[in-house]
């Protein structure tokens, strides 16, 4: 289903030049950047096989990297939307307002109510990065990959990832006020009133919705940021 309703919102939001190739002169592909520093694992895998871009670049944002077609962050989307990690949080989510039973307060107890909070949580984080990967990004000409630091002190690259939130790359290689991050998290917030129960659809929880989804953001980019030196240091443990 969200793989339909994408499609049709890519049909009549954005014309058929947009799926053209839009590269910049003497642009670098991130392809080759990610090789340097390849993901491993499942994740790494599929990138291969169904050809998605990543959603990280082992570069800063001042790097003259290709900017990505409409296509391509429809990928980045799919890619984030279907990730194992997606499920498991929202299934972690559930089971958290199940337990303090005061979000969404409409659905009470039991097996059924929590069936239906892990299908909001899903439903919100995926309407949520809709927006935030390909629909704002591809009207507003906005990066939706996250730009890796990869260099300096713990503070400075934690301040960076954290600043993300709020400023991104421009398709043209610009940094700008990321609106595509900001607008996408209130549009899934307010979206989430059409499938709440009534008790839950009002300003307030609105409001702490969008907040949640950009502190979701942000824990992103600081699991991108921090990720992959973990990831080498637990395998370099594993090879002694």
């Amino acid at each position: 289903m969200r793989l339909t309703i994408g499609t049709v919102l890519l049909a009549l939001v954005l014309p058929a030049a947009a799926w053209a190739q839009g590269k910049g002169s003497n642009c670098v592909d991130a392809s080759t950047l990610q090789e340097k520093h390849q993901q491993g694992g499942v994740v790494g895998g599929a990138q291969k096989v169904m050809r998605m871009p990543s959603t990280t670049v082992d570069a800063p944002p001042d790097t003259n990297v290709c900017p990505l077609t409409a296509h391509q962050k429809f990928n980045v989307w799919l890619q984030r939307s279907y990730s194992p990690a997606n499920l498991l949080a929202a299934g972690v989510n559930a089971a958290i307002w199940q337990a303090t039973d005061n979000d969404p307060r409409g659905y009470g107890q039991g097996w059924e109510a929590y069936g239906a909070r892990y299908g909001a949580s899903l439903a919100t984080t995926e309407s949520t990065r809709f927006f935030q990967s390909f629909l704002l990004p591809s009207i507003l000409k906005e990066d939706p990959r996250y730009f890796r630091k990869g260099s300096g002190g713990f503070g400075n690259r934690f301040a960076y990832s954290v600043s993300r939130v709020m400023v991104t790359r421009t398709d043209s290689g610009r940094q700008s006020f990321n609106f595509s991050a900001v607008g996408g998290a209130l549009g899934g917030a307010a979206l989430s009133n059409l499938y709440l129960p009534k008790v839950d659809q009002d300003g307030g929880r609105t409001a702490v919705s969008f907040g949640l989804s950009l502190a979701n953001t942000a824990g992103w980019n600081l699991l991108s940021e921090f990720g992959p030196d973990i990831w080498k240091k637990l395998r370099g443990k594993q090879k002694d």
